[in-house]
């Protein structure tokens, strides 16, 4: 049996994930690397498939985590290529969905609710590790203000009270 504190918990973790999606949709189309624009929207559909199973657990649209769509957004903002967004996926955002799932999943009671959470936990790794595949043979960038901006993203995270998670619950 669900009960409502589960619900509440896949219906938060699910509008982390559900703003990832979203916006690295939206964005896809908007970057000049063609190979990040092919990853982009592939990431975007693994994370648009672990959203709609968990809008099929809740029977509630996810609710947008606005700094999470705010950082993808920025990322892309500073920098057109998709690099610095590639960034906040495997660097910034990813990991702190990661401790959000594994928090998550230690106090979810259904069985099902936490299935959902691991899953959405292998899909973020997943695209984690092909952010690192897929510019593993790239130079590194540099240049200072790329950095900058980059930390900047970091910052509006953790200004945000997002330090390691999104947490688990609203």
């Amino acid at each position: 049996m669900t009960s409502p504190d589960d619900l509440a918990i896949i219906e938060h973790v699910s509008g982390s994930l559900s703003s990832v999606y979203r916006a690295l949709g939206e964005l896809a189309p908007t970057l000049s690397d063609d190979a990040f624009v092919v990853a982009t929207y592939e990431m975007s559909r693994n994370f648009g498939d672990v959203v709609l199973q968990m809008r099929e657990y809740t029977n509630v649209e996810p609710t947008s985590v606005d700094v999470i769509d705010t950082a993808l957004r920025q990322a892309v903002q500073r920098d057109v290529t998709g690099a610095m967004l590639l960034y906040a996926i495997s660097m910034v955002v990813g990991p702190r969905l990661l401790v959000s799932l594994r928090d998550a999943q230690e106090v979810l009671v259904d069985e099902r609710a936490r299935a959902l959470c691991a899953e959405a936990q292998d899909v973020t790794l997943r695209q984690v590790l092909a952010v690192g595949h897929l510019v593993r043979d790239r130079a590194p960038i540099e240049e200072q203000a790329w950095q900058d901006d980059a930390r900047e993203i970091v910052a509006l995270l953790e200004d945000s009270g997002n330090v390691e998670s999104f947490g688990i619950s609203r």
